[in-house]
């Protein structure tokens, strides 16, 4: 009976594949965030808040960082 339901993402273990936007997978990052999304609004009334952290402990040569950078853009 939340009003509110925030999910902090800190991704700072991208050891594994990242996905596509649009991934329901159990196998990549995006597509476990999408099914928590898609459970959360399916099951509750609440207003659901997505909080990702994108800047961490990750070098910015990684190419897995710049990778994520990107999309932010």
């Amino acid at each position: 009976e939340a009003d509110l339901i925030t999910v902090e993402v800190i991704p700072n273990d991208i050891k594994g594949e990242l996905g596509e936007v649009t991934d329901l997978s159990d196998d990549t990052f995006c597509g476990n965030l999408n099914q928590i999304i898609e459970y959360l609004l399916s099951n509750t009334n609440a207003t659901v808040v997505i909080l990702i952290a994108s800047r961490s402990r990750y070098n910015y040569n990684d190419v897995l960082w710049r990778f994520a950078v990107n999309l932010q853009q």
